[in-house]
């Protein structure tokens, strides 16, 4: 994400924040019925105040009081018997097309929730947004992102995506086109094809769904990413992808852009048998992740870097306890991939696998528990040992997200190679000495003890 694009949405964020002089006069939402008269006067809807946004130069700042908004206008159909997707804001999702903050009284007090059918928001080409202490629920799309398809800038803060879905139409008699095959079915809280950065939120239940017409694959439970993205302090929990076809590709994130997650977790998120990546695929994409927490999924490890070109992945500082596979270039630095077994053979540790045509992979500071396995390793721990002598359970020990914490005598502790980041997942200093043998060095994964 280059520094136009940070700025800008930096200075929307200051806005939302401070209600600073960049902003006009604010938008105060009145009601919480979906009604539409274009105008933001003493009776002013969301879609309203929306659509006043769109109209004016400069960022609008959009306050919703507590409150349950309900997006009940439903979109009409296309020619192809399919939920329909205007662009004018007069039905369905929200439609931006200006500078617009919306900053709602937090998850619990301010959620947006569909009940038409349709997706929540849409970001157009040249439109930013910025959200803010919010939930958004329950949005359903025929396309790609369930809650939000970004192709312009936004910025999510402290909110709760939550039970939203992309699916493919269900209609045997009226099928996708062939060009279309990869339309459908992928983000089931966010599809990014422009610049989005995600703050300090909670992806849940999200789903990506497609039906197996012209070889779909559902890509990216919880966010679909084709552009630039950046999350930082944030969770993904029991979030899927899953097709016909018994698979599912990247069940929180499916990455083919540009990502770059830090200080996050990853838990319970899922694919199909057949799938790849239950949390995370990279495929043809740039991932940098670091002091990060992946935890083991029913059928698939959670991270998998594929051999589309150009894939490529750096981890710093990385806590995996399920298996990472490598088919592309990946650089891993001071990480723990621990704890994962074949689900069909429960004696058998399956922590880290790397090969292929043109792939690559190096490591220093990494702990498995598979000696002699294709990725190379400084330590080994006894697969049986992980959760008795070098890791505590998934937990909460402060910070915005759950981590893996080391056990008194972990083989992780002071064990880091060369620098090390600045902090650990939960913005904990590094280093500090965690053996107490006098000399501070970094600890192995996402927590610094």
């Amino acid at each position: 994400m280059n520094r136009s694009t940070v700025a800008r949405l930096t200075a929307l964020l200051a806005s939302a924040t401070l209600c600073g002089s960049l902003a006009a006069a604010p938008l105060q939402v009145t009601t919480t019925a979906d009604e539409y008269d274009g105008t933001c006067d003493s009776h002013c809807s969301l879609r309203d105040a929306v659509a006043a946004a769109n109209q004016a130069s400069g960022i609008t700042h959009v306050f919703l009081p507590g409150g349950v908004y309900r997006l009940t206008r439903p979109s009409l159909p296309d020619a192809n018997g399919f939920p329909g997707d205007e662009d004018d804001n007069l039905d369905g999702d929200l439609d931006v097309h200006g500078e617009l903050v919306l900053q709602g009284q937090g998850e619990q007090n301010t959620r947006i929730i569909a009940e038409a059918g349709s997706r929540l928001l849409e970001v157009h080409p040249g439109a930013r947004l910025v959200a803010v202490r919010m939930t958004l629920e329950g949005g359903r799309t025929a396309g790609t992102g369930g809650a939000l398809e970004n192709h312009g800038e936004a910025l999510v803060r402290e909110v709760l995506f939550s039970d939203n879905q992309a699916i493919t139409p269900h209609s045997i008699s009226s099928p996708p086109p062939v060009a279309e095959a990869f339309a459908w079915g992928q983000g089931g809280a966010i599809a990014n094809y422009g610049t989005l950065q995600v703050h300090s939120s909670l992806f849940n239940r999200n789903i990506a769904d497609a039906l197996y017409w012209n070889d779909n694959i559902a890509r990216g439970g919880a966010i679909f990413n084709r552009g630039d993205l950046v999350v930082r302090d944030s969770e993904f929990t029991r979030n899927s992808a899953n097709d016909q076809g018994d698979r599912g590709y990247g069940g929180a994130l499916y990455n083919q852009g540009t990502a770059d997650v830090a200080r996050s977790l990853f838990d319970r998120n899922n694919v199909n048998e057949m799938g790849s990546g239950a949390a995370l695929l990279n495929s043809g994409g740039s991932l940098k992740l670091s002091n990060s927490s992946l935890s083991n999924s029913l059928y698939n490890g959670p991270l998998e870097i594929t051999d589309a070109e150009p894939a490529t992945a750096t981890l710093i500082h990385v806590t995996a306890t399920g298996s990472v596979a490598n088919r592309g270039a990946m650089t891993v630095r001071n990480s723990l991939f621990v704890g994962s077994v074949d689900p069909y053979d429960i004696d058998v540790p399956t922590d880290c696998s790397t090969g292929g045509a043109g792939s690559s992979f190096t490591a220093r500071g990494l702990l498995t528990s598979t000696p002699g396995g294709s990725c190379q390793a400084d330590l080994y721990e006894d697969s049986e040992r992980v959760f008795t002598h070098l890791l505590y359970p998934l937990a909460d020990n402060g910070g915005r997200s759950r981590t893996y914490a080391l056990r008194p005598g972990s083989l992780a502790l002071d064990a880091g190679v060369g620098s090390c980041s600045g902090h650990d997942q939960r913005r904990v200093a590094r280093p500090r000495d965690g053996d107490e043998d006098g000399m501070a060095r970094c600890d192995l994964g996402a927590f610094e003890r």
